[in-house]
Parts: structure tokens; sequence; C-alpha cells
């Protein structure tokens, strides 16, 4: 069976661990990266992988493999002598030399807090020479160990250095949103999201940023929206005005990368409208982000009449006669990118962003109403041989209770002959309709699926249909791409836990247990947590362990590990407590089920909490609703009876 179907081992764990970190999924236009000192494993975007030699912190600085990053980002390195390299990135080029902290960045002296050095022949420089050669945000705790760096993709975006005048003269806009903004002489879009409906820009004379976001409101006040930003964001002030013209709401405060912000967001028709202005290099406060006339006055020319075709306001919008174009981009790293495919999707759809894997993208109005599109290698098999073996894993792996078989058949779909499967799914209290086509090109399958809820499904299905058939599909560099889908499906082969799939007996020396667990399990541990994951059922394992302290002893489960945070996640609902004697001590045992139409989340999850020896152990499984079968269940109670602390 497909990983990428429905609900997906990688969508739950992404979920879960961004609920608890404050890790955020990166959008199109950003390249996130986050790193811990002394631990090789690297999160790009979240995906992980493996770093030859990992960061370090010396001298309080964190130490960052060069080589690594600049290929990441797309960064060039030349060795121009012995122990001297040259970095390009954009217009910028730097010369360092291995045992100094002096440099030059685009002829220019500069000095480094940390010499470059040399580990394993790999070279380490402080994460602030990084940050004066590319265009990245940073945010690091030495105390902890963390790293995260965010690069805004400056790819192909417009630049609006031409804009001259006062700050009420140069203007941009969005026609389809219907909004304009007066913007300092010398900015430049740094962002534009696929639809329009988030745009980044920035002024380096002045250190400034500004970001426009649109949201539909889904049914919310603004009074609950305004709740809502105040919980997620680092708020000093902030105020409510329901009496102005277009209600808004105001805020002071400091953005995750410790920047003053200043946001106003206004409430109009069927969206909220928040604006943006930040100081990124520490030359005013949040306060004077307010006090001061010149902000104020960019803020105050914020307009929400604009219709597009206004002399004097360059229009940003993408979208063209209700439609924008989507273009589905595969790349496996920063050498290689592959066009795959273009499709003119309705304005008010969104990117999901849901998909366990960058082969697999959603798109729709949310996750109860998408078109999943996913990209695939057919092998050495024909499409039929293809999707039977797809419908045999769907009738092996899904629980009845949860999944009835429709129908197969054939239609014409973008030009081809299509092989259709369709079937039902019961998620929660509703039911919904899958209804997946399968096209051949070439060496590729293309997987296109349908998910609708039932009772709409009848009426809806031909606006969704009819956009997908216009799907335009590319094949330049296409063996290319078929060896990297290739590499990258064998890749999962070595996340198994073991070669066979006969119990293996896991043992962590490092906190003292082992667990038995099938060998076809995969081990998809992200730095301190170790996670199993069943890419049958896409059922998974969590599991922490933390010293025991007088500290700790007291604290309750739900603040106790890092994963505690799970049991207060939106979704979860606390169904059932005990506590038994098991393992030769006392087990508090919960059981949530959790649903989440946000997410696509349905499930039951069991966590264990107990202290044994010098550890206080947390071990948490979760089961999809959809792959709930009684073999699954009682495999993961097996795992679970399995575990075992030692000595």
């Amino acid at each position: 069976m497909k990983n990428n179907k429905y609900i997906s081992i990688l969508i739950v764990l992404a979920i879960l661990l961004a609920s608890i970190s404050g890790t955020y999924a990166a959008d199109d236009d950003k390249t996130v990266i986050e790193l811990r000192a002394g631990i090789s494993q690297v999160c790009v975007n979240g995906n992980y992988s493996n770093v030859t030699e990992p960061p370090y912190i010396s001298d309080g600085t964190f130490m960052v493999p060069l080589e690594w990053f600049s290929e990441t980002i797309g960064g060039e390195i030349a060795k121009i002598s012995v122990g001297s390299e040259r970095v390009i990135y954009g217009s910028n080029m730097a010369e360092i030399t291995i045992g100094q902290t002096d440099y030059t960045k685009n002829y220019e002296e500069k000095t480094m807090p940390v010499a470059p050095t040399q580990k394993n022949n790999i070279t380490m420089v402080p994460v602030d020479f990084i940050s004066s050669i590319f265009p990245v945000n940073i945010t690091n705790d030495i105390d902890r160990g963390t790293l995260k760096i965010v690069l805004e993709d400056d790819g192909a975006l417009n630049d609006l250095s031409f804009l001259t005048g006062g700050i009420s003269t140069p203007k941009i806009g969005n026609s389809y949103f219907g909004w304009s903004l007066s913007i300092p002489s010398g900015s430049r879009v740094i962002s534009n999201s696929f639809k329009s409906d988030l745009i980044q820009i920035t002024n380096e004379g002045r250190g400034l940023y500004l970001e426009i976001k649109v949201e539909t409101k889904k049914g919310r006040t603004l009074s609950q929206y305004s709740n809502t930003f105040k919980l997620e964001n680092s708020t000093e002030e902030s105020n409510l005005n329901l009496k102005a013209k277009v209600p808004y709401f105001e805020s002071l405060g400091i953005s995750e990368y410790d920047e003053p912000t200043r946001t106003r967001i206004y409430d109009k028709g069927q969206y909220f409208y928040s604006l943006t202005i930040g100081c990124y290099d520490g030359s005013v406060s949040s306060k004077h982000l307010m006090s001061d006339k010149y902000y104020s006055d960019i803020i105050s020319s914020f307009n929400l009449e604009y219709k597009g075709n206004v002399k004097g306001i360059q229009d940003l919008s993408k979208v063209v006669n209700g439609k924008v174009s989507y273009y589905n981009y595969i790349s496996f790293s920063t050498r290689n990118k592959y066009l795959s495919w273009v499709m003119d999707v309705p304005a008010n759809w969104n990117n999901l962003q849901i998909g366990s894997d960058q082969l697999t993208t959603f798109l729709g109005i949310d996750t109860k109403h998408y078109v999943q599109v996913a990209v695939n290698s057919l092998g050495e098999k024909t499409l039929g041989q293809y999707v039977e073996n797809i419908k045999k894993g769907y009738d092996k792996n899904f629980s009845p209770k949860a999944y009835t078989f429709v129908s197969t058949g054939e239609r014409s779909l973008a030009k081809t002959t299509a092989k259709n499967l369709k079937f039902k799914i019961k998620q929660g209290a509703k039911s919904y309709i899958i209804d997946e086509y399968y096209l051949q090109k070439g060496s590729f399958v293309y997987e296109i699926s349908l998910k609708l809820p039932e009772k709409e499904y009848l009426k809806e299905k031909n606006e969704y249909l009819n956009t997908v058939d216009k799907i335009s599909f590319f094949s330049e560099n296409g063996d290319k791409l078929l060896d990297e889908i290739n590499n990258f499906n064998a890749s999962k082969e070595d996340d198994r836990v073991s070669l066979n799939d006969k119990l293996f007996n896991y043992v962590n020396k490092a906190y003292k247990w082992n667990l038995k667990i099938p060998g076809y399990w995969t081990d998809t541990s992200a730095f301190n947590t170790i996670q199993f994951s069943n890419p049958n059922s896409n059922a998974f394992i969590m599991i922490e362990a933390i010293p025991s302290t007088p500290e700790s002893k007291n604290l309750p489960d739900k603040e106790k590990f890092f994963l505690s945070a799970i049991m207060s996640a939106t979704g979860f609902k606390l169904t059932s407590k005990s506590t038994v004697s098991d393992k030769g001590t006392k087990v508090r045992n919960y059981i949530y089920r959790v649903e989440d139409e946000e997410q696509d989340l349905y499930g039951t999850a069991q966590i264990h909490v107990f202290e044994k020896g010098s550890y206080s152990y947390f071990f948490m499984s979760f089961m999809p609703e959809l792959t709930a079968t009684d073999k699954a269940v009682k495999e993961v109670n097996d795992i679970w009876k399995a575990f075992t602390i030692t000595k």
C-alpha cells in the first residue's frame, strides 16, 4: 500500500511535533532549517536527513557545516587556496580562511566572532557568518542547543526598487483581494504565495519588512481571531476597535526572531486582512513603530477599496479570471528542480500542505474538499497491475468499520484514459467519497484523488474533475527525475527496524529500555524523541524518557515531558484514565479520542506514563481510524506489552 493516502505517518508526526515544538510548516517561499548541537540529524522543511559533521557550540556561538548549508540553500563554494574558500550567493561573495576570524565580504573587511575550523575535512563556520552572507533569519537557544535558520526565497521575485517619490506615492496592490498599500522607495517583494494571499516586502535601506496576509474568516469573529493571535504571538500591547468604519485589531509585539513588530488586522467581508510592519536591524522598538508618524503613515495607507487598473499601483495579484496557476516543482536537492505539472485552480482553493512528501500535493478548500496529486514511478508493472496492487492494499489494511469499496472503472481525464477506484471512508461522524484516477505518462504514474463529503459528492464532483481535466504534465529531464524518485522510494527501506519482518529486539541503552517490534516498522526518530511507524497501518509509537528528579516528580504528567503537550493538543479528547500495576510499577494510562477536522486527523491515542529506576517514561501509540483493523490494533498493543525496563 502506498503511504500518501489520507492519513500518513509523517503527516501525523508533523502535526503533533509542530504542536509541541513550535515548528511550523514552511510555505512555498521559505526554506526552514532546524539543527541541534551535537546531533547529526537535521530537518529541512520537515524532511529529516543527516550531516557528516554535526553542528556544535564554540565560545557561545553555533558552528555550522558550511558546504552542507550552502548546498541546501543553493549557494556555491570554491576552494581558492589551501585553507581558503570563496562563498557565493546571489550578489554576495565572501572569502574565508581556516583559523582566521577576519574575512572579506564583497571586498570589504569583516570579522567573525569565532574562526572557521575544519573537522574531518568539513569546514565549520559560525552562524553569524551565515547570516552575513545569506538572506536568512536566525533563532537559536544556546542553553537548549537548538538553532533555526529561515531563508526567504528570492528566486523569481519582483523588484520594486524602481518606485520613487514620497511614502504616499509608490504603491502596491492586490486586485483580487482588494487592497493597496504605500511603501517606502527602494522596497522589493521577497515572497508572494501562489495565489498572493501572503506577500512579504523588505526595505533594506531602512531595515524594515512588511507582510500582508489575507485569511478567510471561516465563521470566526474579529474578537475570536484576535484572541487566537494573542495566544500564538508575543504581544506587548493590543487594542480592539470594533467601532471603526472597518473594525480592526492592533498589536505591538516581538516576532519569533526577536524583532519588534506592529500588526493591524482588519475585518471586512469574508476575510481578515493582516498588515505587519517590523524592523530587523534593531534600530527601532515596537513602541517606536506605534508612536512614530513615519510608520503610522504606512499603516494608515492600507486601503481596502482597490479593484485594479489604477495608475501608480503595481498589481501583485496572480489571480486571472478567478483562477490561479499552481506550478508543482519536485526537488530532492538544491541542485535539481523539476517542473512536474501545472494546474489552474479556483482562487478560493488553498495549498493545504498536508502531503507526507514532496511527491504529493493537496489543493482545495479545506481537508474535507480537496484534490490530491501524487507522482510516482510506474516501475515494471502495467498501469492495471499498479492499480490492482493499490486496491489490494486498501482491502488488506483499511478497517471495514471505516472503509467501503464502491467501484472500479475507466474514464477520459487530462487527454488520456485513467483507471478509477472509488470508495467511501468514515471519519468521525461523517462519510466521504474518495474518487481516485490513475494516469500513465511515459514511466510516470500520476495519482489524482478527489475527497468530498458523501452528501456533496454528486453536486460538486464535476467542478473538481473539470479543474483536474486541464492539468498539464511536463517531462523535461524526465529520466533524471525518474531516477531520483526511484532512489527516494528505495531509501525508505533504510528506515526499517530490521531487514526481515520478524520480531526485532530493539534496545535503548541510554534510557534502559527495550521492546520487541516487527522488522517492517520504520525508525523515524527525530532528535531526542524515539518514533516507530508502521508503513502498512500508519500507526506509530513515540517514546520519551527523562531523568527522575525531585522537580520532575512533582510535575503533572501534562507538563513533565517534551511530548506532554500532545495531551492538550487540538482535537484530543480524554475518554478514560486509570492507574494500574504493570512493569513492576504503577502506570498511569490515558486514552484519547482524536478528531481534528482542520488537520484531517482521526483515531485513538493511548499514553502510558510511569517512573522506574532513574527515569520517567512516556509511551504513546496512535492508531488511525481508517486502518484500525483488529490485527493492527493488536500489533500496537503487543508492542506496549513487550516494552520492558532493563537494569
